[in-house]
């Protein structure tokens, strides 16, 4: 089978940033499929590079996290145009695997259907465009109604869609009652990450992702002023890139948050370094419903490491943290029920080890690479098999 994967924002190992398209890209390779993908790069030339096996043909579209709502949406809608004519340039595959955000990039695989006929999936990480919408970043009523008709054409003529998560999956049946759809959640790389003893005498808080506001890393910095104030033996590590660094080292400057390491922009490999270091992993969204629907790698990534996990979000992960008991949830607004609850892990390092366990035991037994994956391309191919 012949697959080409348009993916805005496709990224290597080495290049650190979510790679889950780069493990289905592999694992279609070792299936036995033909695998192109069609992103762009922060470069000023168009390039063919093959890495692993993947010829991934690379576009200049700049874009970063530290753009405003206004650049990224003139970045999508020139990856877009500049995706569509390097499609027409490709021979055509038997099958588009098209990944959202952002939503545009189901416009290609609408135009791909009607002018040749080939069939896309579409995969949907987060859901777009309520998330914008809710946040406030399109204030227009009438391009929030295209938008929401653009959102149901994709689904309609999608030969299917793989949801991250079962909200997600829920919200795109209501949208499209007729839809097939896969569930299919974030990636825990047990092979890549492995459970690291910790013997530090301060407790180790990571967070590693985009620092947007989105993300509101702020919650983490307003923990950290209280556990300063309490005296408390916690350290901090706060490594990305984003809109809202700046504010951020600004806040640790003018606090005198001396236990707080800022890191930058780190590559896959220095992430889990930096893992290695801690023994929290600290997951942050804004206060917006909508955003605790996603499946954030880097909740994946810290229980393939055997991380306690601790949320400012109400998400489908609360029920993980129970039922698992690796983890907790804390309200964003009241940084000293963090602590408070942080203590009893301090106080009985045996409970802190417990938890680690149980999130290494929840990666292998229920998102793994190989168990997602061998259920995702069983499913890829009956739905490319009926097309």
């Amino acid at each position: 089978m012949k697959i080409t994967i348009i993916h805005q924002y496709f990224k290597t190992p080495e290049e650190g940033g979510g790679i889950r398209s780069f493990y289905l890209a592999k694992y279609l390779l070792e299936q036995g499929c033909s695998v192109k993908v069609v992103t762009s790069w922060n470069k000023g030339h168009s390039a063919v590079v093959v890495v692993e096996g993947i010829e991934i043909h690379y576009l200049p579209i700049g874009y970063s996290n530290n753009y405003s709502f206004y650049k990224r949406k003139k970045a999508f809608l020139s990856y877009m145009l500049h995706a569509f004519k390097a499609m027409s340039l490709l021979d055509t595959p038997d099958l588009y695997y098209v990944i959202s955000t952002p939503l545009s990039t189901g416009i290609l695989g609408l135009a791909k259907k009607w002018t040749k006929g080939t069939p896309f999936i579409f995969e949907v990480g987060d859901i777009w465009p309520e998330i914008p919408i809710q946040m406030g970043l399109v204030k227009s009523r009438a391009l929030r109604k295209l938008l929401y008709r653009l959102e149901k054409m994709v689904y309609d003529n999608a030969l299917g869609v793989v949801a991250m998560s079962e909200p997600i999956a829920k919200h795109v049946q209501k949208v499209s009652k007729q839809v097939s759809i896969q569930t299919t959640f974030n990636l825990a790389d047990t092979n890549g990450y492995q459970l690291s003893e910790q013997s530090n005498t301060a407790l180790t808080i990571g967070y590693f992702g985009a620092l947007g506001v989105a993300n509101q890393v702020q919650f983490l910095l307003d923990v950290a002023l209280e556990s300063k104030r309490q005296q408390l033996p916690i350290k901090f590590i706060i490594a990305g890139e984003g809109k809202e660094a700046g504010a951020l080292e600004a806040f640790v400057l003018a606090q005198g948050l001396d236990n707080v390491r800022m890191e930058g922009h780190v590559d896959k490999q220095s992430i889990r370094k930096l893992m290695d270091e801690t023994d929290v992993a600290y997951i942050s969204f804004a206060d917006y419903a909508i955003l605790g629907t996603g499946s954030p790698n880097k909740y994946f990534d810290a229980l393939a490491a055997g991380k306690l996990i601790v949320i400012n979000f109400r998400s489908w992960i609360e029920m993980d943290l129970t039922e698992f008991n690796n983890g907790f949830y804390y309200h964003p607004y009241h940084p000293e029920d963090c602590l408070k609850q942080l203590k009893d892990y301090i106080q009985r390092p045996e409970l802190l080890k417990n938890a680690q366990q149980c999130s290494r035991i929840l990666a292998e037994t229920k998102y793994s690479l190989d168990a997602q994956l061998a259920s995702w391309f069983s499913w890829l191919q009956k739905r490319s098999a009926e097309a």
